[in-house]
């Protein structure tokens, strides 16, 4: 079935980074500034208050909330309310997995494409509990719905994924519950603004903490710490968030080794 590090140099939890409320989508409205921190843990950022812009991204656009990966309701739109519940997996169909409310017969439908999760990981008729934290807009202009679905077993972490975007919701998964902390690590490259469009934007790292341990991972890496495997497929955010539609966007997810 197809649902499917560096170590960090002395940054605090954030990366050593409020650099960007964009992180951690606090504060879209917020006034954006850079300061010096962990960019040098990149090889290239600025430092000791140098003007010194990032590395160009490559590639230099951003990409979207995929909603195809969302857990989908009986509908067929992505689910925008949080809800837990007990769940068996009903059915598989290629990359898509059924999920049966076990007791009050709602049905929905994931697809998360997490990276090399294995075949055997999710089986028909395995029982989890599943826990959404989704948010969308409920008013024009309605906009992207933020979800992140964790499949879980005794209070361990299975497997997750996360399509989030601000003002929606914060673009970082909330995890703690599950022992997994996950912040902004800071800018990795900067496609820098055009003087006629606001079109200027940070790929950044995650920091993911599990106890004491934690592990840098960069835009489209994939790592193995700590029991985890974690894919950071974008974390990015705008130079500029006075921009009309500037946001955020995480997409990441991954699943617990065995």
């Amino acid at each position: 079935m197809s649902l499917g590090g560096v170590a960090a140099a002395g940054a605090d939890a954030n990366g050593g980074n409020d650099r960007t409320n964009g992180g951690n989508g606090a504060d879209p409205s917020a006034s954006e500034t850079l300061d010096s921190g962990a960019g040098g843990v990149f090889g290239g950022g600025r430092s000791g208050g140098q003007d010194v812009p990032y590395p160009a991204c490559d590639p230099d656009v951003r990409g979207e909330v995929n909603q195809r990966r969302m857990l989908l309701g009986e509908d067929g739109l992505p689910i925008g309310e949080s809800l837990t519940a007990a769940v068996t997996v009903s059915a598989i169909d290629g990359a898509n997995v059924t999920l049966a409310d076990a007791t009050g017969g709602r049905r929905w439908t994931w697809s998360p494409n997490i990276p090399n999760l294995p075949a055997n990981r999710i089986n028909v008729g395995d029982r989890f509990d599943l826990t959404v934290d989704a948010h969308a807009v409920q008013s024009p202009p309605v906009g992207p719905t933020c979800q992140t679905v964790v499949l879980a077993r005794c209070g361990t972490l299975v497997a997750f994924n996360a399509e989030r975007a601000t003002p929606t919701c914060a673009s970082l998964p909330p995890l703690d519950a599950w022992g997994i902390s996950v912040t902004n690590a800071g800018p990795v490259c900067e496609h820098p603004s055009t003087d006629i469009r606001c079109d200027g934007f940070y790929f950044f790292a995650t920091q993911v903490s599990i106890g004491n341990a934690s592990t840098v991972v960069a835009p489209g890496q994939t790592i193995a710490s700590q029991g985890l495997s974690f894919s950071l497929r974008e974390f990015s955010g705008p130079t500029d968030y006075a921009c009309d539609g500037a946001r955020a966007i995480g997409s990441m997810a991954g699943f617990r080794l065995p």
